[in-house]
């Protein structure tokens, strides 16, 4: 809708904000521009607040002693067999 370059709607009445006379195609585009802001910025708050969580849990649990990271078990991808 943003983009578009003719009025998706065969009918469409005429429009008038603050007193200025908007043509359709133009108020389908102010339409469509304020899909991307509000849905994108709903998507990057949940997106942020998700990962915060997951980071949190993260940082919460506790830390493996040292002797367990470099041993060959511990080296080998899940599923391989040495």
């Amino acid at each position: 809708m943003l983009f578009s370059l003719h009025n998706s709607f065969p009918t469409y009445p005429g429009t008038e904000l603050w007193g200025w006379v908007i043509d359709p195609l133009t108020s389908q585009q102010i339409g469509g521009m304020l899909i991307w802001v509000l849905g994108g910025t709903v998507y990057s708050t949940s997106a942020f607040r998700f990962l915060s969580q997951w980071f949190d849990l993260e940082a919460k649990k506790p830390e493996r002693p040292r002797h367990l990271w470099d041993n060959r078990e511990a080296m080998l991808a899940p599923g391989v067999e040495e």
